[in-house]
């Protein structure tokens, strides 16, 4: 159900390696290392980091598993240096979030489309390279299909427009390795995305920006669920590959808000109108969520740090018609008698529980997802 490396002779001991037709010079500095059985990619800072991992989404080559060439094959430019390893992967758009800050970029990854079977969440546009044809102000469905995540100085920390390195990784995507990104959402107030950055973004080659953010984190988050239009269709209840045996198990792609449920190898169903709920204070169990939210495009709602719920997530809750809510973390995290007001704000939602006897156990059942899930209403 994810990314398999080749097994491939290479030592025990990490190279680290910068592959050289990835950028360099001031203010760059994204790299990457492997073994035989594990890849990383990193940087000086999480911006580098980020710009690295946006660089392996169209890897197509073998570099480093099983070749040695550094050089992509002799390419004399960025654009046709395509020899690393990676997903082998061209977007139609990119998400921009800051960088300061987890919930945005959480709550985004529920937009980030990886099966590339997703409606389209609707958002606003804010900015277009031809206003009269697209204008500010209109909404429309915008696929994201394999839209990397790009993270940027947020105005709290001083930024004016978007950081040197998600620059790099738009220009990337949109007339460097890939040329089909057109599209880029950002997440998050002025006060967290520069305003200057959709000016940026449409100077990089994009063709129509949108924006959605709320009056904090937790309005943010509810409006990216809302714009997923959760629910908004009939999904089946059977699942692709009914049991979870054999070497042919597939996840199905059902609509927004529906998700695979194993309660043990030999049964699955699927929850269709499904949020997930997750404390908007640490978040180490959103964050261990990221893979399945965007899979499935299930959004992300947050409850305040002391565990009670914020107006945003009460009226969202109230207003998705959500008939499943799936709880990451325990009852010190998130107490029971605040799912229990949030079973009564759905009208009955039926409740799952996913939790470790701590943020890293927690983080293990929701990678198993399978015999771990425990209904408890």
């Amino acid at each position: 159900m994810g990314l398999v490396l080749p097994a491939v002779a290479l030592g025990a001991e990490a190279h680290s390696v910068n592959p050289t037709k990835w950028p360099v010079g001031p203010g760059t500095s994204p790299q990457l290392s492997a073994t035989a059985h594990s890849i990383r990619f990193f940087g000086a800072d999480r911006y580098q980091t980020n710009l690295a991992a946006e660089l392996a989404l169209r890897g197509k080559g073998g570099f480093p598993f099983d070749t040695a060439d550094r050089t992509s094959g002799g390419a004399k430019t960025l654009d046709e240096a395509d020899n690393w390893w990676g997903a082998h992967a061209c977007p139609k758009g990119v998400i921009v979030v800051a960088g300061d800050v987890f919930t945005d970029a959480l709550s985004a990854t529920s937009l980030s489309d990886p099966t590339g079977e997703a409606p389209g969440a609707r958002l606003e546009r804010v900015a277009a390279a031809d206003p009269a044809f697209d204008p500010p102000g209109g909404v429309a469905a915008v696929d994201l299909t394999s839209a990397p995540i790009l993270v940027t100085p947020s105005v709290r920390q001083g930024g004016i427009g978007m950081g040197l390195a998600a620059r790099l990784a738009a220009k990337d995507v949109s007339e460097g390795g890939c040329t089909t990104a057109r599209s880029a959402v950002i997440v998050g107030g002025i006060s967290a995305v520069p305003k200057a950055a959709e000016n940026d973004l449409l100077a990089l080659g994009f063709t129509q920006v949108f924006r959605v953010a709320g009056s904090d984190r937790f309005d943010t988050a509810a409006r990216v669920a809302t714009a997923l239009r959760t629910g908004a269709s009939t999904e089946p209840t059977t699942c692709t590959s009914p049991t979870a045996t054999g070497d042919s198990v597939q996840m199905g792609f059902y609509g927004p808000g529906a998700v695979e449920l194993r309660p043990d190898a030999s049964t699955c169903r699927v929850l269709g109108r499904t949020v997930v709920l997750a404390d908007g204070g640490t978040g180490a169990d959103a964050l261990a969520a990221g893979w399945w939210t965007s899979f499935w495009q299930v959004p992300l709602l947050y409850t305040n740090a002391d565990g009670s719920i914020p107006l945003a997530t009460v009226q969202a809750l109230q207003l998705l018609g959500i008939e499943h809510l799936i709880v990451l973390g325990g009852t010190a995290r998130i107490p029971q008698s605040t799912v229990d007001q949030a079973v009564t704000l759905t009208t009955g939602a039926e409740v799952v529980r996913v939790a470790g006897v701590d943020r890293y156990d927690t983080s293990v059942q929701m990678a198993r997802l399978r015999a771990i899930c425990t209904l408890v209403s």
